[in-house]
């Protein structure tokens, strides 16, 4: 559900006490009553990181206008930035298409919402390793020429069947310059 991409946190205020218990009844939390959020920086659309929340920490979340989490280590609310000042306001809401997650689009002060002083949370890709270790050396230095090698091996080895494989997995084609992709 979109609860409508809004500059002032202030305006959901109003928004909220419409239709607040109507949104909170339907979401559906897990058998420890939490519910994951994914939050996703307006400006740059980039995903900022996940974490818990309960029905209270939802509601103050969309009253505040501004995150607020459960923290399941320390089993408390955890208001995101009062110790670091990396705040998180809320400009949009959305829970998915079976109650069960929950997305929000945040302006991030600061430098970033990790707190391991990165941008994001999501900064550590998963690495695949071929069973032969020269090709998985040939494909970094493929990455680091920005050569697809999707490309390189349908220009290599010109047959059907290896057109129509996809290595895609391999590289990311986001990170590739236009003119490779």
């Amino acid at each position: 559900m979109d609860l409508m991409l809004m500059e002032n946190p202030e305006e959901f205020r109003d928004v909220l006490d419409r239709d607040v218990r109507d949104v909170l009844d339907s979401i559906q939390f897990n058998q420890d009553g939490l519910v994951p959020a994914i939050v996703q920086d307006v400006a740059t659309q980039a995903v900022l990181m996940m974490a818990w929340m309960n029905r209270a920490t939802l509601e103050l979340t969309l009253r505040e206008g501004r995150t607020v989490f459960w923290s399941r280590s320390r089993q408390k609310v955890w208001r995101k930035g009062d110790t670091s000042g990396e705040r998180q306001w809320l400009r949009a809401a959305y829970y998915d298409c079976d109650a069960d997650a929950l997305l929000f689009v945040v302006k991030q002060d600061g430098e970033g919402a990790c707190h391991l002083k990165k941008y994001s949370c999501f900064h550590m890709p998963f690495s695949f390793h071929s069973v032969d270790s020269s090709f998985s050396a040939f494909e970094r230095f493929l990455r680091k020429m920005f050569l697809p090698l999707e490309l390189f091996l349908t220009k290599m080895f010109p047959c059907n069947r290896m057109k129509s494989m996809s290595f895609s997995f391999l590289y990311d084609r986001d990170r590739l310059p236009r003119y490779y992709r």
